[in-house]
This record gives C-alpha cells, structure tokens and sequence, in this order.
C-alpha cells in the first residue's frame, strides 16, 4: 500500500464521511490499476456527494478500464447531466464510444 492510500485510510478512520478523501483514495487506487477498489471509493464518494460530477467521471474512468461499458456510459452521462461544461467527461465518453465500438466490431 502506498503512502498516499495509507494517509487516506487514515483520515477516513477520523471522518468516515469525508468525500475527498474516498475520492482521493480512489485516484490513488485508480492509478495502480486497483480498480475495484478505485469503484468502491468513488462510489462512497457519491454516496457523501452525489451531486459532485468529478466523482462521477472518475468512477467512469475506473468502470471503463474495467470494461465494464455500461456503468461507464452511465457515470459519464450522470457527470455530464451536472456539468455539461466539463470538456473532459466529454473526451472521456469519446473513448468509451471508440473501445466500445472496437469491441462491437471484433464480435462481429
């Protein structure tokens, strides 16, 4: 376990409700390609905050690396419909369309 993730079980033994730092957590989980665990603190996250559309992003991020397509698709649309002003979540779902339709096209 990294340090970054061992501060943040840290914090949330302090505050079990703290957001950011499932969020932050998740990030860290995320990039070391623990992406169950990433989900699983990205969805405390929303659960605390369920009207903050990074969460939502980075759950779609974790979903998708996850190929799990529709929960992406799904937190992606969810993020979009809180702020259809982040360009990000829009480049994300670009992606997802892409690998997704690579996949649809292999099965084919």
């Amino acid at each position: 376990m990294t340090t970054a993730i061992s501060d943040f079980t840290l914090a949330l033994t302090y505050d079990s409700k703290c957001y950011g730092a499932y969020n932050n957590r998740g990030l860290e989980y995320y990039h070391q390609g623990q992406l169950a665990a990433a989900i699983r603190d990205y969805s405390c996250a929303i659960a605390f905050k369920p009207n903050e559309p990074m969460f939502y992003s980075n759950r779609g991020l974790a979903y998708h690396g996850n190929n799990e397509y529709n929960q992406a698709l799904a937190d992606f649309s969810t993020a979009i419909q809180l702020d259809s002003d982040n360009d990000e979540t829009y480049t994300y779902l670009g992606e997802l369309f892409v690998d997704w339709d690579c996949i649809v096209d292999a099965k084919s």
